[in-house]
């Protein structure tokens, strides 16, 4: 898997993909200076490729970027998260450490459902939308 930004965003994503011994190939950022990550090399963004989960917090740097790439985007899911088998996941998409996505739940392109969220049964999450740690949605929510 390869992550598109090299920040503190990108080192939970990179925790979640050795949780699930899932190889980094590498991160692609817009700032030069930087060259590496937990050990991870950085490389030029204009040496794009796929898999990809973009590793940004801001959900309109998010859909920018999202938006102008032609690759295959990955998803990251914590292996301590709770996920019903009845959800539905889009691409670019993480679930972080200790969430809770309950049956029916449809979770948009891009999306970062953060450490502890609970998005409870027949949610509706559009693209690029951040649900913040430990914040809690109940039934029917869009």
């Amino acid at each position: 898997m390869y992550l598109y930004g090299a920040s503190g965003h990108a080192k939970v994503i990179i925790d979640i993909l050795r949780a699930n011994n899932e190889n980094v190939e590498a991160l692609f950022d817009d700032n030069e200076a930087i060259h590496s990550l937990l050990g991870y090399p950085v490389l030029c963004s204009s040496e794009v490729r796929g898999p990809l989960i973009i590793s940004i917090g801001s959900n309109s740097i998010r859909k920018k970027i999202a938006e102008s790439l032609n690759v295959t985007f990955g998803k990251a899911f914590h292996p301590s998260a709770i996920i019903s088998e009845e959800s539905e996941i889009s691409e670019g998409t993480v679930v972080m450490q200790g969430a809770i996505i309950q049956s029916d739940v449809r979770l948009g392109r891009h999306c970062i459902i953060n450490t502890g969220a609970s998005v409870d049964h027949e949610c509706v999450i559009e693209d690029y939308v951040h649900i913040s740690p430990h914040c809690t949605l109940c039934g029917n929510v869009s």
